[in-house]
């Protein structure tokens, strides 16, 4: 009955040191660190949106923790943002984020969502609201 039990705790042993081996060369998985907390170096933090430098624009600007690759979805309805602003200004990943919405009429409300670090960032959960009038 030893030796089965012996067998057993190497089995066991082995399995253990062969899935922490893998989990040490995993760096990121879908966005989690190695204990599964999601990584929040790329949540938007002091978001401002302002008028723009042009008549009928809004800009709206975002920092992260980390360089993340940035863009904002955008439309009349919350439940269609259909419209995308690219961070033109830093092309590549960067820590400092700005869009500019061109097009945007004053009697209209606009609805929109922060795209960083392939997840979607709004208030609560839903798209941020603003009109160009109350900026």
């Amino acid at each position: 009955m030893s030796k089965n039990v012996f067998i057993i705790l190497g089995v066991v042993s082995f399995v253990v040191t062969i899935l922490s081996s893998v989990m040490l060369f995993v760096k990121e998985a879908s966005s989690m660190d190695l204990v599964g907390y999601i990584r929040r170096d790329c949540v938007p933090y002091n978001v401002f949106v302002q008028n723009g430098e042009k008549d009928y624009s809004v800009k709206i600007s975002w920092s992260t923790k980390a360089d993340c690759v940035g863009f904002v979805l955008y439309g009349n309805n919350s439940n269609s943002l259909d419209l995308v602003a690219v961070d033109l200004t830093n092309k590549a990943k960067s820590m400092n984020h700005e869009v500019v919405l061109e097009g945007i009429l004053s009697a209209e409300s606009y609805y929109f969502l922060i795209n960083s670090g392939e997840k979607s960032y709004g208030s609560s959960g839903s798209p941020i609201i603003f009109s160009s009038d109350s900026l």
